[in-house]
């Protein structure tokens, strides 16, 4: 067998071989132009790996070869020292050089492999980039065109989940905009501590292309969270106009239940009895209607806090917030008209009959035959005259004082009671018109009339009674007077 010229072929025609594939892997391993796009890059990390492939099949091969020829030389008897063609030390030095050479090419294809897997993240969170700001640019367009002003027609269901909605949307978008974010600062970070230098286009280099991306989406996200949480408000704010009419409607509905119970229980006292029932009815419904009022001061309250934070329907607040009112000093000015109406004709009653009372005392007082010319009857004479006339005239004279007291007393609560008498008409007449009662509804008038002619008529009897007695008693002090001079 001719070793020699093996030697001198595999010698020779390797290296020149490896040599060319140097030339070629290092001109693009060297290369700091990525491929233009995601498909171009695979295409490229697909095709290096199979030149790899090839090569290290080749180098494989060329090694096995030299092994065999070094064995063969070997078992032909020849060594190192008895080689006189310098077939063995051709042969190693050849394999040596294969193996630097192959050594060589690894480093190349790894740095190559490392520039192509950061063309290809590059590549990937530019299209990430893109897209999440394609959405951004989307979900703005869609909170532009989000027609929140319009009339308020669904209920407070509906727009609490619409804002879930709203919320959960945001998120996911924020969660996907944080993760390309994340990926770009990485990508970003790892192109400073490699070193590597690669260019994203003719002009801009990966590092640059990355800040500008990140910078992009960090706009667009800016953007589109400013949008969101403008719709988020405005949602937020429906749904406190949603809540204070409802809270609104409820209290107005209470409102009128308390307007339909003061018509339905609408009626005038006849007497004193009457009086006081529907005085102590008409308490009971204050109470219940304190509680109305609390809550109708609840919904003024929340109505002037949305006002103060800049509620985007100010007027529709302050309209709530106003029926509300109006419709309340409306049910408490009927019910303090009512409530003037049992006062009066509660004061009207009793004033009428302890006036009766105390007249039908006073003429059982004056209808009394007393002779007032006989006081101190029994004081002895031995005290003489003179003492005894002045102390009966004395005693007169403050019986005359207080007979004259008496009737302008009398007479004073005769007027007062008729002064309430035409209070209460003039109430009952106001309340007629006021709570539209029924036609056979009608102020008591007959019986207040009733009550002042019985007024009247025992008024006059004791003034009777009174002239008489006053006239007895003037006479008596005459004579007291004549008698003691």
């Amino acid at each position: 067998m001719d070793f020699s010229l093996s030697v001198l072929v595999l010698a020779q025609a390797v290296p020149i071989t490896i040599v060319g594939w140097l030339e070629k892997f290092r001109g693009e391993a060297n290369t700091e132009e990525a491929p233009a796009d995601i498909e171009t890059t695979q295409r490229t990390i697909e095709q290096w790996d199979q030149q790899r492939e090839t090569v290290l099949q080749v180098c494989l091969g060329n090694s096995g070869d030299g092994q065999r020829l070094l064995q063969d030389l070997r078992n032909s008897g020849l060594t190192m020292e008895t080689d006189n063609t310098g077939s063995f030390e051709a042969l190693e030095a050849a394999m040596r050089t294969l193996e630097r050479q192959r050594n060589e090419l690894e480093e190349l294809w790894e740095s190559r492999k490392i520039k192509l897997d950061l063309c290809l993240q590059l590549r990937l969170f530019e299209r990430d980039a893109l897209e999440i700001t394609s959405q951004l640019d989307h979900w703005q367009e869609k909170l532009q065109q989000d027609d929140t002003n319009r009339e308020i027609t669904e209920g407070l269901a509906h727009f609490e989940q619409t804002l879930r909605l709203h919320n959960d949307n945001v998120s996911r978008v924020q969660n996907s905009v944080f993760q390309v974010i994340q990926r770009g600062q990485e990508l970003f970070q790892v192109f400073e501590r490699s070193g590597i230098t690669l260019m994203a286009s003719n002009q801009i280099s990966a590092q640059t292309r990355v800040q500008v991306l990140l910078e992009y989406v960090h706009e667009k996200d800016m953007d589109f969270e400013e949008l969101a949480e403008v719709k988020r408000a405005r949602l937020q704010q429906i749904i406190q106009l949603v809540q204070l009419q409802n809270e609104a409607n409820q209290v107005i509905s209470w409102i009128r239940n308390g307007e339909t119970m003061l018509a339905a229980s609408f009626a005038f006292p006849s007497s004193l009895q009457e009086a006081e029932q529907m005085k102590k009815d008409h308490e009971k419904f204050q109470v219940a209607l304190e509680k109305t009022h609390n809550f109708a001061v609840q919904v003024n309250l929340k109505a002037e806090a949305l006002i103060g934070g800049n509620h985007y329907d100010a007027p529709g607040v302050k309209k709530i917030s106003d029926e509300v009112a109006s419709r309340w000093l409306q049910l408490i000015h009927a019910a303090e008209e009512r409530n003037k109406l049992f006062t009066t004709a509660l004061s009207f009653y009793k004033t009428a009959e302890q006036v009766c009372s105390v007249l039908d005392s006073l003429e059982r007082e004056y209808k009394r035959d007393e002779d007032y010319c006989l006081l101190d009857s029994k004081i002895p004479a031995a005290n003489g005259p003179g003492p005894v006339g002045a102390d009966k005239t004395g005693q007169l004279k403050v019986l005359i004082n207080k007979h004259q007291e008496q009737k302008e007393a009398f007479m004073k609560a005769c007027t007062h009671a008729r002064g309430l008498a035409r209070n209460f008409l003039k109430i009952c007449q106001r309340a007629s018109y006021s709570f539209h009662v029924e036609p056979g509804l009608v102020p008591p008038e007959s019986k207040v009339k009733a009550i002042l002619d019985k007024l009247l008529n025992q008024e006059n009897k004791v003034m009777q009674f009174w002239t008489s007695r006053k006239k007895h008693l003037d006479q008596c002090l005459q004579y007291v007077m004549f008698e003691w001079v």
